[in-house]
């Protein structure tokens, strides 16, 4: 397992900012990706954004105007081999969040490397926007991942469940400075 450094969805974002993407350029709540922009309605400008996304590797989808960007699908798989180990007392702000995320990435269950299904990267997704977007929306996603959680470890696949978790993880010891209280 390796060590997340960083969250994925945030550095999509620094790598696209300098294209200079004009007009709207924001997550995109949709979940067909990670960011959407008009670039398809702004001209030229919009399709050498378009053109720059494509050239970069990076998933695109144009619908309604709009240009649905998104991480290629071998970074999902990554996702699924990260670890979090970084030990922290409880922490009365966090309990909750931190009994969760401990239950899920303590569990020895994982099947190695990657899931049997392969990654969910709907579920994902939204847990890289949820750190992305700060705290109220990591609590409310977490009650998401809570449910997501039993409904793998009753498919057998929960390597997108402990991504997940160790996304939410590492946006607490990053964040909050709180760690997980493994036992």
């Amino acid at each position: 397992m390796r060590k997340l450094t960083r969250n994925p969805a945030i550095a999509l974002r620094e790598t696209l900012a300098p294209l200079h993407p004009a007009g709207l350029f924001r997550w995109d709540m949709s979940g067909w990706g990670l960011l959407v922009s008009d670039a398809p309605g702004r001209g030229a400008a919009g399709e050498a954004f378009a053109a720059n996304v494509k050239r970069l590797g990076l998933r695109a989808r144009e619908a309604r105007g709009l240009l649905h960007v998104d991480c290629p699908a071998d970074a999902y798989a990554a996702l699924l081999r990260i670890d979090f180990c970084e030990r922290g007392a409880w922490d009365s702000d966090w309990f909750e969040l931190q009994a969760l995320l401990a239950s899920v990435l303590e569990r020895d269950d994982h099947k190695g490397d990657a899931g049997l299904l392969g990654p969910d990267e709907r579920l994902m997704r939204k847990a890289m926007l949820a750190c992305a977007q700060g705290e109220k929306r990591v609590r409310a996603f977490a009650g998401g991942l809570r449910l997501a959680d039993a409904e793998a470890l009753r498919a057998g696949d929960t390597a997108s469940t402990r991504a997940c978790a160790a996304l939410l993880a590492h946006w607490l010891r990053v964040e909050r400075g709180v760690g997980i209280p493994f036992v």
